[in-house]
């Protein structure tokens, strides 16, 4: 039997006639069974299960710390919390095959279309419930402008039109394909995945799925960078969204020239985002030093003083109306604390207290902007 059957199929029953030592065993065989499955298995939620299988080891590592201090009601209590999460897991695994149909359909036509969107849908919506995680407004409207997609399909199938229903179902799995990617990158976590396309799927979604690609990576980087320029960055990935909406309509209108058209220039605008973006990353090279000591030491700190600078930047990201200013101030921190970091492993000590200096002012610039809310800030007397 499947292992994932086998903890489907699983109750409490052997939590009760087993001792406290046995059950930590069996669970020890039962994460490290379920984790190799997942490894080999191919499944939308296997990187929930994933998730789920890390809970009941952290469960399991609980357990095991009480049974060592000889607390039993504690161990057992952990010993059910590792089992729970082991069940949903399995849940996870074998939830693929809840979406199975009977009715088989030749691949590529527009039954199988339908099919595949109605089956999508429902994994979103079920990976939703399962993680718990957060879905924005904008997540929500376009779920349902999909599910609206979906039965519009199916009223022109029934109806005999059979080509506008192909497409139409087709346009709302690339949407959903997207929804399934920015529920991830909201949540920082794996949710979903929903492929778009098969084998005999048309070039036009192939070439529409990779401008979601680029947008979905650019907006990743984003999110874990402050840059110069943030709101150009913006502006250039809401042209690109703007084109593949347009590149997704004209796919429905059954227009390829016009798909062609939108999904170019919105590669365009995802290019100059991507291309803003590159210098504002963490630049390795700038923490690469000698091998010293001190520059063991400086290498440290400073990748330790970006991630911090990072987490601020979003955290200014995310509850100003207008960041602009602050950001721009944080970016020229980081560009006068590489510049000392550089001076000292030159041992140029003079321009490493000035860039130093530098940096200082800029981060007390920002602080007024953000923290105290002055409209128009100074550099203080240093």
């Amino acid at each position: 039997m499947d292992i994932f059957e086998q903890i489907k199929s699983l109750a409490g029953d052997w939590l009760k006639r087993k001792d406290a030592n046995e059950k930590l065993t069996r669970m020890l065989e039962m994460i490290a069974e379920a984790q190799a499955a997942v490894e080999t298995r191919k499944s939308s939620f296997v990187g929930l299960a994933e998730e789920r299988l890390k809970m009941a080891e952290e469960a399991r590592k609980r357990a095991l710390s009480l049974f060592e201090e000889d607390s039993m009601a504690d161990c057992e209590k952990f010993c059910e919390r590792g089992l729970l999460h082991l069940q949903i897991a399995s849940a996870h695994m074998l939830s693929e095959d809840q979406f199975k149909m009977e009715m088989t359909f030749d691949e590529g036509s527009a039954e199988e279309a339908i099919e595949r969107l109605s089956n999508g849908i429902a994994r979103l919506k079920m990976a939703v419930e399962y993680s718990n995680c957060l879905v924005s407004d904008s997540v929500k409207e376009r779920l349902l402008e999909v599910v609206r997609q979906r039965e519009e399909a199916l009223s022109l199938y029934a109806e005999g039109g059979e080509e506008d229903a192909h497409r139409i179902a087709e346009g709302a799995l690339l949407w959903l394909h997207f929804l399934g990617k920015k529920l991830e990158l909201d949540n920082n976590k794996p949710i979903i995945v929903i492929d778009p396309i098969v084998k005999l799927s048309p070039k036009e979604m192939g070439l529409i799925k990779g401008l979601i690609e680029n947008i979905i990576h650019c907006r990743t980087v984003l999110q874990v960078t402050h840059t110069r320029g943030y709101s150009r960055v913006e502006r250039y990935l809401s042209a690109a969204m703007t084109n593949l909406d347009k590149a997704i309509t004209a796919y429905l209108e059954g227009d390829a020239d016009r798909v062609l058209r939108m999904v170019t220039t919105g590669m365009m605008e995802a290019r100059m985002a991507d291309e803003l973006l590159k210098n504002t990353g963490p630049d390795e090279g700038a923490y690469e030093v000698l091998s010293s000591e001190l520059a063991d030491d400086l290498t440290i700190k400073g990748k330790e003083f970006f991630k911090r600078l990072v987490l601020l930047s979003r955290m200014i990201k995310d509850n100003f109306d207008q960041p602009d200013r602050a950001l721009n101030k944080l970016d020229s921190v980081n560009f006068n604390y590489k510049k000392c970091l550089a001076a000292m492993r030159d041992n140029d000590i003079r321009e490493a207290e000035r860039c130093a200096k530098l940096a200082h002012l800029d981060l007390d610039y920002a602080k007024q902007l953000v923290v105290e809310g002055v409209i128009e800030p100074s550099y203080s007397d240093f």
